[in-house]
This record gives structure tokens, C-alpha cells and sequence, in this order.
């Protein structure tokens, strides 16, 4: 009878906003640890649908840690440090024990802390520093709005991104990342990773996958794929304009059984078709000074003005939905109110 294999699973998910000055602490994650990560079956998270597969492959799982905060300002390195000798603790525990057949990691990708502009990259290098773990298959899942990094793809395997903005596939994607995981445990064939980065940067507000640009991005990446078997999966990587870090910007990176030529020459394309498309990523904003304008038109004389809640543009009559990453407080990218009229005495309260 063929042993059950043995995957070691773990998440660690942050978007990190470098312009908010309040730290995240390790007070502002919320954590399961062990067996506590079990009960996300059926949650459809990520980690719910690595499970699933894990439960069809017939897996024995080895559940460690998921630490999660809303998006806001850099990360306490100490709590990267924490999260870490979690995961290092029970990577040596089962390595030395009943041994590993591979590692699945559910990721944001656009972490910073207050010692390193790359965690999720220091992360994977670690990992693969641990005796015995360099020579395990290392798959993960993570968000469209990541900052990619060459450390990202090197250490890693396979990494599969997001496909929608707004992020509705979030468990799909981690179930096609298991998918190929298995793919590579029943083949006994490891891909590996090669990542560009544009010299492109779009707000949050210009990565709505249903909208060009990213919309044929998309469709590319999805073609490449079709086109050449060897390549397993295409990352389309919107980036995340809020990080200040030196690998901040649009992105894209491919898993691949195939020649670094050939992907190089896949990845020439997606870059080549970002840059050409860049305006299309830069919405049209509302000027502030004509909104105020408009809306004390609006108000007439004896009218209020009163903030409303994020969440939609509001223009008279007008709204729309702005499919956008995280801040402190909103799924927005701005922190300005929505001002309305609205009919009482003649003041203005922002």
C-alpha cells in the first residue's frame, strides 16, 4: 500500500499600506495554530480550499499556523520573527520525524516590516535553509496586489496569484495551487519560477480585472498558458502602490517545466503589453476642488454637507462600485469621506 503523503501547510497574510505610520503589531493578528486551522473547512478561504484537495488527494496534512491582520501600517519585524519560529519549529519537528513530502503556503505578498522590505521572499529563503526542506516541492496561493520578487521565485516552486480584483477567487486559487502540487508529486516533476517586474505602477483603482487593463493582461496570461504545456500557471501581479519598497509595481511570473528562454520570452510579452496599456491603469479621478464644487452646487443654499461612508464614488445621482486594495479602516485607497447634500441648515461638516 502506498504511504499517505505528508504536506505541511501554513498562512501568514498582510497588506502592508507604508505610508500609515501606526505599526501593526502582533496584537492586530488574529491566529489559529495546529489542528485549529482544521475547522476552516467550508469557510472558503484559502486554506478551506487547500484542504479540499488535500482531501481528495488523499493527504495527510500538517497544519502549523495562520496569522492574519487587516491592511495598515509596517509590520512589527518582531511578529515576522514570531510567525517564523512557528514555522521553523515544526518544519524541523517533521523533517526529523516522519519526514515531509512537500510544503503549502497561503500568502498576501505585499508584507513590509520595519527590518525588511521582503518578508514573504525572507520567508521562502528560510524555509529552504532548513536541512531537508530544499529538496521539497514548496507551492502557495497569494494576492493579486503582491510585490513579486526574483527572491519569491527562486526559492519557490510554484506560487499561484489571484485572478480577480475584486478577489473572489481567493479559494479557487489556492485550490488550482494544490492542484498543481499534486501534478508534481504524481509526475515526479518540479516547475520552477521566473518573475519580471514593468517599470509600471497602478493605484489599486486601476487593477479591476473586469476593466482594461488588466482585463488583457489576463486574457494573455491565459493564452500563454494555452500555447505551451510546459507552462503550468501565468501570474498576472497587479502590485500594490501603497508599498514603498524597491520591487514595488506591476508584475508577472510563470511556473514552468520548460526552458528559461521560452518563458523569458512569455514574460517579454506580458511587460511589453503592460507598458503599452499603462494609461488605461491610471483612472480618472474625481478632482477634489470640482467635487467640492459641484456638491455645494448641489447643496444649494440651505444646504449640509456631511461625510458618508467609503465605499462607492458619489456623484449627484451617480455612484459606482471601485474595486480597490486595503487601507486602515476601508477597501478603499483614499481616506476622504463621500460629501452629500443633504437639506438642513446652512454649515459644512466634513
Amino acid at each position: 500500500m502506498t504511504p499517505r503523503r505528508r504536506i505541511l501547510f501554513a498562512a501568514f497574510f498582510h497588506e502592508t499600506h507604508s505610508f500609515v505610520p501606526q505599526l501593526t503589531r502582533r496584537s492586530d493578528f488574529s491566529s489559529r495554530l495546529g489542528t485549529d486551522l482544521l475547522g476552516q473547512r467550508g469557510d472558503g478561504s484559502m486554506i478551506d480550499g487547500f484542504l479540499e484537495v488535500a482531501d481528495l488527494a488523499g493527504w495527510d496534512v500538517i497544519p502549523v499556523a495562520n496569522w492574519g491582520a487587516q491592511p495598515a501600517g509596517p509590520v512589527d519585524h518582531a511578529v515576522f520573527e514570531a510567525f517564523w519560529s512557528t514555522l521553523d519549529a515544526a518544519l524541523r519537528r517533521e523533517l526529523q520525524g516522519s519526514g515531509l513530502d512537500g510544503i503549502w503556503l497561503a500568502l498576501h505578498g505585499a508584507m513590509v516590516t520595519t527590518e525588511c522590505a521582503d518578508p514573504e521572499g525572507e520567508l521562502l529563503r528560510r524555509i529552504r535553509a532548513v536541512p531537508g526542506a530544499d529538496a521539497l516541492p514548496l507551492f502557495g496561493a497569494f494576492d493579486l496586489h503582491a510585490t513579486f520578487t526574483a527572491e519569491m521565485a527562486r526559492h519557490a516552486d510554484a506560487l499561484v496569484a489571484y485572478r480577480e480584483n475584486p478577489h473572489t477567487d481567493a479559494r479557487e486559487t489556492a485550490m488550482r495551487s494544490a492542484h498543481l502540487l499534486k501534478r508534481a508529486l504524481d509526475t515526479g516533476v518540479r516547475p520552477h519560477m521566473l518573475s519580471r517586474t514593468a517599470p509600471v505602477i497602478w493605484p489599486p483603482t486601476g487593477t479591476g480585472t473586469a476593466d482594461r487593463p488588466m482585463r488583457d493582461l489576463e486574457d494573455l496570461a491565459r493564452r500563454i498558458e494555452a500555447q505551451d504545456p510546459e507552462i503550468w500557471a501565468v501570474n498576472v501581479i497587479a502590485g500594490y502602490s501603497f508599498s514603498d519598497v524597491p520591487d514595488a509595481g506591476v508584475s508577472f511570473s510563470l511556473v514552468t517545466t520548460g526552458s528559461n528562454e521560452s518563458a523569458e520570452a512569455a514574460l517579454a510579452q506580458l511587460v511589453e503589453t503592460a507598458v503599452a496599456l499603462r494609461e488605461l491603469g491610471v483612472p480618472r479621478e474625481w478632482d477634489l476642488d470640482a467635487a467640492l464644487a459641484d456638491t455645494l452646487r448641489s447643496a444649494g443654499d440651505n444646504g449640509n454637507l456631511v461625510g458618508k461612508s467609503h465605499g462607492v464614488q458619489t456623484n449627484k445621482s451617480r455612484t459606482s462600485k471601485v474595486p480597490s486594495a486595503g487601507f486602515p479602516g476601508s477597501r478603499l485607497g483614499s481616506s476622504l469621506s463621500i460629501l452629500v447634500p443633504v437639506r438642513r441648515a446652512p454649515k459644512i461638516a466634513l
